[in-house]
């Protein structure tokens, strides 16, 4: 036999169809006439190769070459082909302790910045966020800034909580948009660690259910916030108004309300509420007297008048009362006109 097709593919004798066949792909490809113009062995090699894999594919030559093949290597003068070159081997390489220590450090040096430098990037992306934030904040751009707070939140770490916080006080104070506040406020819950945080966003809760008319959420959250020993006389403020204006418990109302007079705090506001709650438990003389009092801090007050006029026609001093809701009405609230017409023409 002139040639060991086996060979030629660079496969050991008797070789799977499957090796066949793979050998033959990358000896094609390697030899093609296209990729070798001009290189008569390339050429040669080429059809040997195609010589080769058309025996030893075909259901017919091949059991009889096989079978010659088999022969030939029984005979005691039959050539000794040089065992095919392999470019692998299968000898395990041994390595120094030192060596496997070096590869170690290598491996876990290689993951740990893998995962430790986005992790820094994503941090370091939240503080660039709120900054640019607090920036568009102080040009009064509120709605730049809520994307970028959303931003510093949305990427964690740095300054996820401030962002929540200040994101909330702008959507309660500067947009009255209770539905997001109460989004920022929560994303800043998820983040809070410190005492001081968790106080301030319960706080930021409360005005924003207060906000949405939600008044049992905000009282629960007021409680945390008192629980968390927020501010007293931020506290007892939002209770007197929830107590006055949204629960209509006015004797709880006006005791905060009384506790923010006693120590001169948002004075102006807790007289007003508690004339508010003294009109509506019928002391409608104590209200009249309430409702001076917030006039003479600010005389353009209208809607004291308004309500002082109310009051003194409950205990029967039309005139007086006259005398306010004109004063209301000169001041551009036309609500009294109604009542002024009915009681003064």
């Amino acid at each position: 036999m002139r040639d060991n097709y086996y060979h030629i593919l660079g496969l050991d004798n008797f070789a799977s169809q499957s090796e066949i066949k793979s050998a033959y792909r990358r000896l094609a490809k390697k030899y093609h006439p296209d990729k070798n113009s001009g290189d008569p062995d390339s050429e040669e090699k080429f059809k040997r190769v195609n010589k080769a894999y058309k025996v030893l594919t075909n259901p017919a030559k091949k059991p009889s070459y096989d079978q010659l093949l088999k022969q030939q290597i029984a005979a005691p003068n039959s050539p000794n082909y040089a065992p095919r070159q392999s470019h692998y081997t299968t000898e395990k390489r041994k390595y120094t302790p030192t060596a496997w220590m070096l590869a170690r450090v290598f491996i876990i040096a290689f993951i740990m910045a893998i995962i430790l430098i986005p992790i820094g990037l994503i941090y370091k992306s939240s503080i660039t966020s709120y900054e640019r934030g607090m920036e568009a904040l102080q040009k009064q751009e509120y709605y730049q800034s809520l994307n970028h707070f959303d931003r510093a939140i949305t990427t964690f770490g740095g300054r996820a909580v401030e962002a929540g916080i200040e994101g909330g006080k702008i959507c309660i104070y500067n947009l009255h948009n209770y539905e997001q506040g109460l989004y920022f406020v929560n994303r800043g819950l998820e983040h809070a660690e410190r005492q001081s945080q968790f106080a301030e966003l319960y706080y930021l809760k409360a005005l924003s259910y207060k906000g949405l008319s939600n008044y049992e959420e905000s009282m629960k959250a007021l409680s945390m916030a008192d629980s968390l020993q927020y501010t007293t006389d931020s506290l007892e403020l939002q209770l007197g108004l929830l107590h006055a204006f949204g629960l209509h418990e006015f004797n709880k109302g006006e005791k905060n309300f009384n506790y923010l007079i006693e120590h001169n705090i948002h004075l102006q506001t807790a007289l007003f509420g508690k004339a508010w709650c003294l009109q509506n438990q019928e002391r409608y003389r104590e209200a009249a007297i309430t409702y001076s009092k917030v006039i003479e801090m600010d005389p353009s007050h209208a809607i004291s008048y308004y309500y002082r006029g109310l009051n003194e026609i409950s205990y029967y001093d039309s005139s007086a009362a006259c005398q306010d809701f004109a004063n209301a009405m000169e001041l551009g609230y036309y609500k009294a006109e109604t009542l002024f017409k009915y009681h003064c023409e």
